[in-house]
């Protein structure tokens, strides 16, 4: 998850004509589409033309009011569809890739979040780093996940060949990776196995009683 960004964007958009009136939409529909979007609509002004120009990737917080909705990435260059203006009113549109939502994040402190329909939320201030953190939270997530992923699958290819190799380079998590496998292959549930330390105790623990460590000459084969 790319987090070095010199800022990011905070949206509204349940108010297509502004704070002066008008209907109300859910934006909570739109992230919904089967292509998920976010609009606004067309004003002679720097929200509406940066909404339109900033480049894909740019990392948008979609919000109502003071509330957090979801987190997301821009995927489109912006455009037009008049089926969707008559859903949501706005002009203009731009498909998005929805990375959280709020409701597995923590929300903002009390009004961080200047006014204004589409704004930049630059490094330094309270809300570049609400977003920063919350993506840095993201990666954090998908990182365990594919950490859990990964023992699961070597676990599961353990128990049918009965024997497998992890090669890498040194410092790259071969002997950490051989102690969380061993866990799980014993079935070992009450330590997480994306933290090291409570892995490698646990590990410690079991060796020489569950667990067997084996050194081989230089002169077999791993198939010896």
């Amino acid at each position: 998850m790319d987090t070095k960004f010199d800022k990011y964007w905070h949206l509204q958009m349940h108010k297509p004509w502004g704070r002066d009136g008008g209907k109300d939409i859910n934006p909570v529909k739109m992230l919904k589409e089967p292509e998920p979007i976010i609009g606004t609509g067309e004003w002679d002004n720097y929200q509406c033309k940066d909404f339109k120009n900033i480049e894909n990737g740019n990392i948008v917080l979609v919000r109502k009011g003071n509330d957090a909705i979801a987190l997301c990435q821009i995927i489109s260059e912006n455009f037009h569809d008049e089926l969707l203006t008559q859903k949501y009113v706005h002009k203009n549109f731009r498909k998005v890739k929805i990375l959280a939502w709020a409701k597995d994040y923590k929300q903002p402190r009390p009004s961080p979040f200047s006014q204004g329909t589409f704004s930049s939320c630059k490094r330094g201030t309270r809300q570049f780093d609400y977003i920063d953190k919350w993506l840095k939270h993201i990666g954090k997530m998908e990182f365990t996940h594919n950490c859990m992923k990964f023992t699961d699958n070597c676990a599961q290819l353990l128990e049918r060949k009965r024997n497998i190799i992890l090669q890498g380079a040194p410092g790259t998590g071969k002997t950490f990776n051989t102690a969380a496998i061993a866990l799980s292959v014993l079935g070992v549930e009450d330590v997480d196995l994306t933290d090291h330390k409570a892995v490698m105790e646990r590990y410690e623990e079991l060796t020489g009683k569950r667990i067997f460590f084996t050194t081989f000459h230089q002169s077999l084969d791993y198939e010896d």
